[in-house]
């Protein structure tokens, strides 16, 4: 088992530039800062063990779901099933790092949504077979492609379901790692709907890249991807840590792709526990 360790799984760098709410025509989000340029965030050795975690045959055999939104995720676990995932998503470094390029504070929702995996499948039909070829590893490039494959990708990629389809998220913020080598990639960006009506795509230039982004208050999709042998990406929620920040959270999204019992008890948690912090801070403000 792999143990978490700052200075050997992170490799954070600041983003190079982060689009304001406003650039991109959008209002109502807790921050000024709507989402970030793709960032490093994870050494190779990070990569390969979060996905060492997330691919056990454990987590595979327990934690897969396929709904509407999307053909192949993997949410929920718990921390013995992922103790890796869970220690870098809880640490204060992984928390400075998201927080600073967000330009908020900011804290995990709940364990229930640490490390929740977006799988590309070629077919509804190709999750078990996709997922037994994924391990710590990430697959490796595809040989570079012509520029006649590169047309044809582009008029299958027009006609493809994305990996995830158009959404809002349930939380106020998410950090997107790639965990994919996507040197080859075409496509597979994360796809963000500005308030005119235009789409920014983004995806990090390689292995351990993150974007973070207000998915509450932005729609989004994740585009599928093309001369990759495969596309990984894990998401974490967050909201802020000040608990007098405004937190919209729902379940809309969520509760179709969860195990109720667990994600109830955590949910009734975090609200219970997000109140008494407002109402111990107001108590101490008087």
């Amino acid at each position: 088992m792999v143990i978490f360790d700052a200075a050997t799984h992170l490799a954070y760098q600041k983003p190079a530039r982060r689009y304001t709410m406003a650039e991109l025509g959008l209002k109502n989000g807790i921050s000024d800062i709507g989402v970030t340029d793709p960032f490093p965030f994870l050494s190779a050795e990070g990569v390969r063990a979060l996905r060492g975690d997330v691919f056990s045959k454990n987590v595979v055999d327990k934690y897969v779901t396929s709904s509407y939104l999307a053909s192949c995720q993997i949410r929920g676990m718990d921390r013995e099933s992922v103790p890796f995932i869970h220690d870098l998503w809880t640490h204060p470094d992984t928390l400075k790092a998201c927080s600073e390029a967000a330009g908020v504070d900011l804290v995990p929702i709940m364990p229930y949504e640490l490390g929740h995996t977006n799988i590309q499948t070629p077919s509804r039909n190709a999750v078990k077979e996709t997922l037994a070829s994924l391990g710590p590893e990430p697959l490796p490039a595809l040989v570079p492609s012509t520029e006649s494959d590169s047309d044809s990708s582009d008029e299958e990629a027009r006609g493809a379901e994305p990996v995830v389809h158009w959404h809002n998220d349930s939380y106020p913020w998410v950090c997107v790692v790639m965990l994919s080598d996507c040197s080859t990639m075409r496509g597979g960006e994360t796809a963000v709907e500005c308030g005119d009506g235009t789409v920014k795509k983004i995806r990090g230039p390689g292995l351990g890249f993150a974007v973070m982004m207000q998915g509450r208050y932005i729609r989004h999709s994740a585009l599928n991807a093309f001369g990759a042998p495969e596309r990984v990406t894990m998401v974490t929620s967050f909201r802020a840590r000040d608990p007098e920040v405004r937190d919209e959270s729902v379940l809309t999204t969520i509760r179709p792709i969860s195990k109720l019992d667990p994600l109830y008890f955590q949910w009734v948690a975090y609200r219970m526990n997000l109140l008494a912090e407002r109402f111990r801070k107001r108590a101490q403000d008087r």
